[in-house]
C-alpha cells in the first residue's frame, strides 16, 4: 500500500515525473521485505537444537529453548538424577522368627516387576543369595508409596512406613519400622519394609531392607557452574526421608530440600516456586512426571527414566550426565542474546533504508544488497550458536560416568516414599 502511494500520490497530486516515483516504490518494496526478520529467529534456533543435540542434549522445540533462558530456580529429583540410580543392599533385619532369606524372596519376588532402582537391588542381591523367587500375581505399583503383589494367596507390600500404616499394621510393628528407617537414614541408606496380608487382612511384617545409593561424579561442582550460569536457587525435591535426602542437599550445596513427598506434593512444589519466578524441574521416574509436566521447563535423564518422565519433559539429557545442564543454561541464554541482536539488526536496516527509499536516498541495487546483506548477516550470527562451548573438565566426569552406569538398568524413580525413602 505504501509503495501504491509513493508511485500515485506525487504524480495526481503533485505533477511530479511518473517514472522518478516509480522507481522508488520499487526500491521501497525492495527494501520492505522482511527476509532477514522473518529468519532472525528460525535459523539461531535451529542452530542451537542442533548444538544441543551434537552434545547430547534433545530440545523439544524453540519455546522450550526460550524458556530455559529465563530460568532461575531449578528443582531436582533424588534418586537416579542426583544419585546414580544403582543402590545396593545394605542390610537386612528381619523381625521376629523371619529368616532373611524368607522375605527377601517374598520381596525380589514383588519387586521384580517394578521399575525402581531399589527395586533392582533388592532383586540383585536375591540372585547373589541363590534364593528362590517365587511367582507372583496381580502386581499393582502405588506411586510413592511402594509395590505389592498375590503369592500364594497372601498380599505381599514391600515400600514405605505410609503404606504399612495405611495397609493397617500395628502400632509395634510402625514403631519398629521408623526405628530401622531413621537408623540407616543417618548412614544415608533408604530403608523399605516388607510384610505380609493374610486374606482377613492381618498384617505381618517380615523385616526391613536398607539400600544405599551413590551421589552422581562432580554434583557439587555442577551445582556452581549453574549458580555461575545465573542459576540463582536450587532445591531437591524428594520422597526420601530428610535424614537421608538432608545430607545429600548440604553436600552439593543445594538452597533447599523438600522431603517426603508424594508425586503430587513435587508438583505443588513446583507451582509453589514458579510463583517466585519460572522453574525447571529434573527428574527421571514416574513420580517425577506431574512435576515435570507442570515446571516451565522439564528435564529428563534420558539413559534411565521412564517414557512417561520422558514424554512429560521438554528436554531430554541423553548422555545421563548433569554436567550437560550448565551447557544448557548458557546456551539458551546465548541463544536469546542473538535473537534480539537479529531483530534488532533487522529492524534498525530496514527503518533506516525504508526511510531513505522515501526520499530518493537508495537506489534499487543498494537496496537489493541491504536486504540480502541484512540476511546474510543475520544468518552468520545465527550460526555462532551452532558451537557449543562445554565447561571446561566436564568432558571426563561425563564419559566416567556414563561408563560406570552402561548395563546398569533404567534408573526410574517409582518411589516407594518415606521409609521406602530413596531421593525423587
Amino acid at each position: 500500500i505504501l509503495a501504491a502511494l509513493v508511485a500515485t500520490v506525487p504524480v495526481l497530486a503533485f505533477g511530479q515525473p511518473f517514472d522518478v516515483w516509480l522507481y522508488r516504490s520499487l526500491v521501497l518494496l525492495v527494501v520492505s521485505c522482511p527476509c532477514a526478520l522473518v529468519i532472525s529467529t528460525p535459523v539461531s534456533i535451529v542452530s542451537a537444537i542442533g548444538a544441543a543435540t551434537r552434545n547430547g542434549i534433545l530440545v523439544k522445540g524453540g519455546v522450550a529453548l526460550e524458556d530455559m533462558a529465563r530460568i532461575t530456580t531449578i528443582a531436582t529429583d533424588k534418586t537416579g538424577t542426583l544419585t546414580l540410580g544403582r543402590p545396593a543392599v545394605a542390610a537386612i533385619v528381619p523381625f521376629g522368627d523371619h529368616a532373611e532369606g524368607e522375605f527377601l524372596a517374598m520381596a525380589a519376588a514383588v519387586e521384580r516387576f517394578s521399575e525402581h532402582p531399589l527395586a533392582r537391588a533388592v532383586i540383585a542381591r536375591a540372585v547373589h543369595d541363590n534364593v528362590r523367587v517365587p511367582n507372583v500375581d496381580e502386581f499393582e505399583a502405588l506411586p510413592g508409596r511402594g509395590v505389592q503383589a498375590t503369592v500364594d494367596g497372601d498380599r505381599i507390600i514391600v515400600g514405605s512406613e505410609r503404606l504399612l500404616r495405611d495397609t493397617g499394621a500395628s502400632d509395634n510393628d510402625l514403631a519398629r519400622i521408623a526405628a530401622v528407617a531413621d537408623r540407616f537414614a543417618g548412614e544415608g541408606a533408604s530403608a523399605i519394609a516388607v510384610a505380609r496380608v493374610s486374606p482377613s487382612e492381618e498384617v505381618e511384617v517380615f523385616g526391613m531392607i536398607a539400600v544405599r545409593d551413590r551421589l552422581r561424579a562432580g554434583v557439587p561442582e555442577i551445582v556452581s557452574g549453574l549458580r555461575s550460569a545465573g542459576i540463582a536457587r536450587l532445591v531437591v525435591l524428594t520422597g526420601d526421608r530428610h535424614a537421608v535426602a538432608g545430607p545429600i542437599g548440604d553436600e552439593i550445596g543445594a538452597d533447599e530440600v523438600r522431603a517426603d513427598l508424594l508425586p503430587a506434593g513435587k508438583a505443588n512444589a513446583i507451582h509453589e516456586l514458579r510463583r517466585s519466578g519460572p522453574v525447571a524441574m529434573i527428574g527421571d521416574g514416574v513420580n517425577d512426571a506431574p512435576a515435570l509436566a507442570g515446571a516451565d521447563v522439564g528435564i529428563g535423564m534420558g539413559l534411565g527414566g521412564t517414557d512417561i518422565a520422558l514424554d512429560s519433559a521438554d528436554v531430554v539429557l541423553m548422555r545421563d550426565d548433569l554436567g550437560g545442564l550448565e551447557s544448557l543454561v548458557r546456551l539458551s541464554r546465548r541463544t536469546v542474546s542473538v535473537i534480539r541482536q537479529n531483530v534488532a539488526l533487522s529492524l534498525a536496516t530496514k527503518l533506516a533504508a525504508l526511510l531513505l527509499a522515501s526520499f530518493g536516498f537508495v537506489s534499487l541495487w543498494i537496496a537489493i544488497l541491504v536486504d540480502v546483506g541484512t540476511s546474510l548477516v543475520v544468518t552468520l550470527n545465527g550460526l555462532r550458536l551452532a558451537r557449543l562451548e562445554e565447561p571446561e573438565g566436564r568432558g571426563a566426569t561425563a564419559s566416567s560416568e556414563i561408563q560406570s552406569s552402561c548395563g546398569c538398568g533404567t534408573e526410574h524413580e517409582l518411589e516407594h516414599g518415606g521409609a521406602h525413602s530413596h531421593a525423587a
